[in-house]
């Protein structure tokens, strides 16, 4: 039952919200609220905007992301370095920013995530008023409330 209830179908969208179930807490720091960004980014078309709430009450982490934003790793090296924790949130980032407009509300300083190529907003009206700016008054916003145990599919039978 569960199994089912976590995917769903839906045909790709301009923008979407990513945000957690309250009773999970797994948003402690920035590396885990991207997770919920890789479980479903695909249901985005390309050029589309997503949109994540992000708590991050335990800042970045300790891991590559901090090492980062800190100037202490290399960019142009990341191929060559063992595995640090959080290090493929930076490659994934690397790979999607130019086909997606990523947008945060976290409580995370701006130079942070503006550092990794996520735009900061403060609060989930500024974002949907972005949204549909970008998009139109028309646009659909698919919002995925339990985006961790959340699966987004495309319908099979498109008519």
């Amino acid at each position: 039952k569960i199994y089912k209830q976590s995917k769903k179908q839906v045909y790709k969208t301009k923008s979407y919200v990513i945000s957690r179930n309250i009773n999970f807490n797994i948003q402690t720091t920035l590396g885990n609220s991207l997770n919920l960004l890789w479980n479903n980014y695909q249901a985005v078309r390309e050029n589309g905007t997503i949109l994540i709430l992000s708590e991050n009450q335990m800042g970045l982490g300790n891991g590559a992301l901090l090492q980062y934003i800190e100037n202490r790793l290399d960019q142009s090296g990341l191929k060559k370095y063992q595995y640090l924790k959080d290090l493929e949130h930076i490659n994934f980032l690397n790979l999607i920013k130019d086909k997606f407009d990523i947008y945060a509300i976290s409580t995370l300083p701006k130079v942070y995530l503006n550092k990794l190529g996520i735009k900061t907003i403060s609060r989930v009206k500024e974002g949907l008023e972005t949204i549909l700016m970008k998009h139109g008054k028309n646009s659909k916003i698919l919002i995925i409330s339990n985006s961790e145990i959340t699966q987004i599919l495309e319908p099979s039978d498109r008519n």
